[in-house]
């Protein structure tokens, strides 16, 4: 985000993909555009992962939209 020149922020989330207080909504022009976090064990375990993993989703659409401002 930084390297795009957006601003953008991280407010504390729940979402049942990922540890309870270790999943993050990530904000940019005040508007939701995506979620960081480290994914739960309950869905490690049913794709046989034994490490931790950590994972986001952004929208790349709103991204473009902040972009063409």
């Amino acid at each position: 985000m930084e390297s795009l020149g957006l601003k953008y922020e991280m407010k504390p989330k729940s979402h049942p993909s990922f540890i309870h207080g270790r999943c993050a909504a990530v904000f940019a022009a005040g508007k939701d555009i995506g979620l960081i976090g480290e994914i739960h064990p309950a869905a490690l375990n049913a794709w046989g992962l034994e490490k931790p993993v950590a994972a986001f989703e952004i929208g790349l659409d709103e991204v473009y939209s902040l972009l063409s401002r």
